[in-house]
């Protein structure tokens, strides 16, 4: 006590030391010892509405990729049969079974192959098959130089061009791979980006039961790829038949993407 009566002298203005009176002293000591006793009181975190803490829904930006991607409408009876990888030794015979199935496919080129079968690709655009660009060597268009990318893509145009003299609408990446620039690239040339709905994984399997186990779950609209070279013609026949008996009508993508206007 004496201690604390201490710590309670004050200096006047004449420098005289006023003690604190011992009741005012104790008054004090009794609510200090009352503050650090109680219990300190939790704090109620606020409750906001739901509309106030719930964050404003945001618009989605649409992809570079979505602005250029072949979407066809799935409300249609129809399927796109597309081939990647040709013309190879052995798309006649692939072409033969069409023209007997009376199904117009699309076809995705390799430029580099085109001189060996121009004849092939000449018969392919006659029958009325869609025909792509697929890149000149099978490359990855994932450079960092766009310009090389595109040089890929305008030497397989040309090669087209040459036999169908006609510009090319759509064209399939190789192993899927695009960079954004590229992407835009694309799509500034007025391409038109075509990726699939079902694989058929023929390039791992030559079984006609395994692809067909592949093509399953195919529905009206769908994209099916296939590897010219990799597909026997007479599982290609098969697959049309299930195909129709599923009610299914195989054609070409121009055909699909363009089912809804007719």
């Amino acid at each position: 006590m004496v201690f604390f009566m201490r710590r309670f002298q004050s200096t006047g203005r004449r420098g005289r030391k006023h003690k604190v009176s011992f009741f005012t002293a104790l008054t004090i000591l009794v609510l200090c010892y009352i503050s650090l006793t109680q219990p300190i009181p939790q704090m109620v975190p606020v409750q906001f509405a739901p509309s106030i803490m719930e964050p404003l829904p945001m618009p989605r930006k649409q992809s570079t990729l979505d602005r250029y991607l072949v979407k066809p409408p799935k409300d249609v009876p129809y399927v796109a049969l597309t081939f990647d990888d040709g013309p190879t030794e052995y798309t006649e015979a692939l072409l033969d079974t069409l023209d007997q199935m009376e199904v117009q496919a699309t076809f995705f080129l390799i430029g580099e192959q085109i001189e060996d079968y121009t004849h092939v690709v000449r018969r392919m655009d006659e029958a009325g098959h869609d025909i792509g660009n697929h890149t000149h060597r099978h490359a990855v268009l994932t450079s960092d130089v766009v310009a090389d990318d595109m040089r890929q893509i305008r030497l397989c145009e040309q090669a087209i061009k040459d036999i169908t003299k006609r510009c090319t609408l759509f064209i399939r990446p190789p192993y899927d791979a695009l960079s954004e620039d590229i992407t835009e690239a694309l799509g500034a040339a007025g391409y038109r980006i075509c990726l699939y709905d079902v694989d058929s994984r023929d390039f791992f399997t030559s079984s006609q039961r395994r692809i067909l186990e592949n093509l399953e779950d195919v529905k009206g609209g769908d994209i099916i790829r296939f590897h010219d070279g990799h597909i026997h013609p007479n599982t290609v026949k098969e697959i049309i038949r299930t195909l129709r008996e599923k009610g299914l009508e195989p054609v070409s993508l121009r055909r699909l993407i363009t089912a809804n206007l007719s």
